[in-house]
């Protein structure tokens, strides 16, 4: 099994990104690659809460590996730290075993300047999953992701109220100290992924992707 990893800058603060990676409808309309639609059938964001997702190619072309044109994938949040680091945990609903087992998906967020360094790390893919495909599919949803949090940061103070932090879900703790794969990745952001480029994405690499 393989992992891919990505590196986002985002002109959002780390709780508007933070926000948006434990939404529910927000996670509908940003983690889904081009050319498929997200529907979300269960989302309880505090730890050990679960989540259930398909997502549906447009085309009649590709196979998909729950059913003919959908991939459905399911888990549980395994680690919520407010503005810092999201940890999630699942698998794809399938019978064909090269596409089974867990997979760890780790979101890190760095402040920088304004806005935020984002890291995804996608670990456990199954041998029947490209990591040039995962890698491509990351890119598509992180792009959906920066221009949903920035489309909320330039509405922000032009006739509508600046997002303020509303009070944390059940499951989500303040005050903690980074532990396991947030420390991983927050070290990984501070000292060893390149400078981002202009246009966000680090020169000569492609974020992970969610399950594809």
């Amino acid at each position: 099994m393989t992992a891919t990893h990505s590196r986002r800058h985002i002109a959002a603060p780390p709780e508007r990104v933070y926000r948006l990676l434990t939404d529910r409808d927000a996670v509908q309309r940003w983690r889904v690659p081009d050319g498929m639609t997200s529907r979300v059938h269960e989302f309880d964001p505090r730890e050990g809460g679960s989540f259930r997702v398909s997502l549906t190619y447009a085309s009649a072309e590709p196979a998909g590996k729950t059913s003919a044109h959908t991939d459905t994938y399911h888990g549980r949040f395994v680690s919520l730290l407010p503005h810092a680091c999201v940890v999630e945990r699942m698998a794809f609903e399938t019978d064909d075993p090269a596409m089974a087992g867990e997979m760890t998906i780790t979101y890190t967020l760095l402040p920088s300047g304004s806005g935020t360094d984002l890291l995804a790390v996608h670990e456990g893919l199954p041998a029947g999953v490209s990591a040039a495909d995962n890698e491509l599919g990351w890119r598509m949803a992180l792009d959906k992701l920066a221009a949903l949090a920035e489309g909320q940061a330039g509405t922000a103070g032009a006739g509508t109220k600046a997002c303020h932090e509303p009070p944390l879900p059940l499951g989500h703790r303040r005050g903690r100290q980074p532990a396991g794969l947030c420390r991983d990745g927050r070290d990984v952001l501070a000292a060893r992924l390149p400078a981002a480029d202009g246009a966000g994405t680090p020169a000569g690499r492609s974020p992970a992707s969610p399950p594809r």
